[in-house]
């Protein structure tokens, strides 16, 4: 079942960022273009770059791996988008592996009788007559506990098998572990839920932005990381190396994932430390370490495929210091005269777009709303909440033979048994690291004073968002279980109408994420990508008019006017590179062979437009990027009186030609 259910979120996780991809969003915004002509002059030239520094500089692996789409599709927006859409349904799995691996346990029966007081032994459990009985069994068993129980067994659901076996007893296999833990499944199922219709990363999904590979190889790299530090294996090892040293060829964002890295790191070599020279060290948990070699190894291995695979980035910043920090700089709070109030400033408006106000710019956010669908944000909020919760008090639940109602039980006897297991049993981990996680993929946003907030360089925060809000769910879902359960003890007659309204109860918790993705279709497909606002952000006039622009003979003249401002790119203003995609016109070369050349023309300035020379037998077109400008159309006008003023479509020309 839950395979299924991971390939129905896959799915919908795909169709949210595949469907319509050609059309939505609209035009092609100066930034993704800048990656598309990049492209086509790596493909031209065949000089891929590590590191590209028109715009600000741009690390180099999205854009060389969008050189592949654009080789195979060529140069569409679409072609830019279809990497990112791949790299965001990737995502989704990411999410889903790394909270099963944080949040799953096996356990012995003998560890779930210590830290369960409300059955002495397994022979008490009634047997299950019907597989619907069984699992209702099951839920009543999980909820027996405390939603939040540290030791993972709350969480487990215990299933009875009916078997003639004779090694099994009223259910319950003797010789092989029974308990399975349903916990860990659960709230990946919902995690990767939640990213797969959230707005946020469906909406970077489909933009040709490099940023959304930050949360791609953030969390495969933890997933790994964590795999390998529990089980050894090199293979797991060298993968988490390989995804985290890539993720340094991408979005500046990444930069501070090595601080979230270090979490899992100190935590596994305390615990080495801790217990190395204890017989029982290897261990069937993942909040403890349980790695067969030597954990400093592992790390070793770690850190080296990590150097080796993110050194060609770090070795072109040392020979170039000035990329490195790059835009970083310009909007930094240090650059301000009182940083503190800044980073005060920022933080607030940044933690504040999950619940309240989001970011403003239309092409990262829909009007201002905030960041996570009302059901998500409250989600997220309890997430926090219970996060927080057990670090401040992380072995709150861990029970002893004491607590056990009848002292004189046999399975008192057992704790002995299972005494250093419950020892060293550290489930803040987890918590912790998403916590850090979340903390520290915020700075890129809160150290910075311009466009707040800022959903594009708080992109890093996606995956911890969408884990505690999955926490967060199946934490109120556990509860209100668990309280049905109570009452079942309260009032045995009736027990068969409590069990149905567990049952009516969980088809209600399985239905109301589905308002999600209701609203989210709606908002993208209908609101979003076809306002007004959406249109212009992404210069899908810029866009046509490269695009006829390109329709015309090459014996024609044309003329592109720059009149809009932007960091300049080799002379020219960053609007014109929608233009230039368009047109395949990046390179001289191409602009020689197709007849366009680019006038940046700036306010008040009249003699560039002496650079255009046009001759009555010669078919001319001279064309603005912004057709609004009054001053520059006066100008042609008085220089080209025979000129005539056209609007082919959302754009305007001067043309000779009929």
């Amino acid at each position: 079942m839950a395979f299924i259910l991971l390939c129905f979120i896959l799915l919908l996780g795909a169709f949210f960022r595949f469907y319509h991809i050609t059309e939505a969003p609209p035009g092609l915004y100066p930034d993704e273009a800048m990656n598309g002509n990049n492209a086509l002059e790596a493909i031209a030239t065949g000089d891929f770059k590590w590191f590209y520094p028109e715009n600000n500089g741009r690390e180099g692996l999205f854009i060389n791996i969008q050189a592949l789409s654009i080789w195979f599709f060529g140069n569409e927006p679409w072609a830019l988008r279809l990497i990112s859409a791949i790299f965001g349904t990737l995502t989704i799995l990411g999410v889903y592996l790394l909270t099963k691996e944080l949040f799953s346990n096996k356990i012995s029966k003998s560890e779930y009788l210590i830290s369960k007081p409300h059955h002495q032994n397994f022979d008490s459990f009634p047997a299950a007559p019907n597989k619907l009985a069984e699992k209702m069994f099951a839920i009543q068993e999980i909820s027996h506990l405390s939603p939040d129980d540290n030791n993972g067994s709350s969480q487990n659901l215990v299933r009875g098998k009916q078997s003639q076996n004779p090694n099994v007893k009223n259910g319950f296999r003797d010789s092989k572990l029974e308990i399975r833990d349903y916990r860990g499944e659960v709230i990946a199922l919902l995690s990767s839920f939640f990213l797969a219709t959230s707005f946020w990363h469906i909406n970077f999904s489909r933009i040709g932005f490099r940023a959304i590979m930050v949360p791609f190889l953030a969390t495969f790299g933890l997933y790994f990381l964590l795999k390998g530090l529990r089980t050894g294996k090199i293979s797991s090892l060298v993968a988490a190396g390989v995804f985290i040293g890539l993720g340094f060829h991408t979005y500046i964002a990444f930069r501070f994932m090595p601080f979230v890295i270090a979490v899992p790191i100190i935590w596994y070599l305390w615990k080495w430390r801790k217990n190395k020279n204890q017989k029982n060290f290897l261990q069937t948990t993942n909040y403890k370490l349980q790695t067969k070699s030597c954990a400093p190894c592992a790390i070793a291995l770690f850190l080296f495929i990590t150097f080796i695979v993110a050194l060609p980035i770090g070795y072109y910043f040392l020979q170039h210091p000035e990329d490195f920090v790059g835009r970083g700089g310009q909007v930094s709070i240090f650059a301000a005269d009182s940083p503190l109030y800044e980073f005060a400033k920022s933080n607030a408006l940044t933690w504040q777009m999950f619940f309240w106000k989001g970011d403003c710019n239309w092409r990262h956010n829909l009007a201002c709303r905030p960041e996570l669908h009302p059901l998500m944000g409250l989600f997220f909020m309890i997430g926090i909440i219970m996060a927080i919760r057990r670090l401040i008090n992380p072995k709150s639940e861990i029970r002893n033979p004491k607590q056990i109602q009848n002292p004189n039980d046999q399975n008192s006897k057992l704790f002995e048994n299972w005494k250093l297991k419950i020892e060293n049993y550290q489930p803040a981990f987890p918590y912790l690291l998403l916590i850090s996680w979340l903390v520290f993929m915020s700075l890129p946003a809160t150290l910075t004073k311009e466009g707040l907030p800022h959903a594009l360089r708080a992109i890093g925060m996606i995956p911890p968002v969408m884990i505690l809000a999955g926490l967060g769910a199946w934490t109120i879902a556990a509860w209100i279980l668990g309280w049905l359960d109570r009452q079942k003890e309260k009032w045995p007659k009736n027990f068969g109408q409590i069990v149905r309204i567990q049952l009516e109860l969980t088809v209600l918790f399985a239905l109301i994420p589905l308002w999600i993705p209701n609203t989210t279709f709606k908002d993208y497909f209908f609101r979003w990508a076809s306002h007004p606002e959406t249109y212009f952000s992404f210069a899908t006039d810029l866009w046509h008019l490269g695009k006829y622009l390109n329709g015309l003979p090459p014996d024609t003249d044309k003329y592109v006017v720059v009149n809009m401002n932007g960091t300049e790119v080799r002379g020219i203003p960053m609007p014109a590179q929608t233009v230039m995609f368009a047109t395949d016109t990046f390179r001289q070369e191409k602009r020689i062979e197709k007849n366009i050349r680019y006038i940046p023309y700036y306010r008040g300035e009249t003699s560039i437009l002496d650079t255009i020379e046009i001759s009555p037998q010669q078919k001319t077109v001279i064309a603005l990027l912004d057709g609004h400008d009054r001053e520059v159309k006066e100008k042609i006008r008085e220089k080209f009186p025979n000129m005539k003023f056209k609007a082919p479509g959302d754009f305007v020309i001067f043309t000779n030609t009929e």
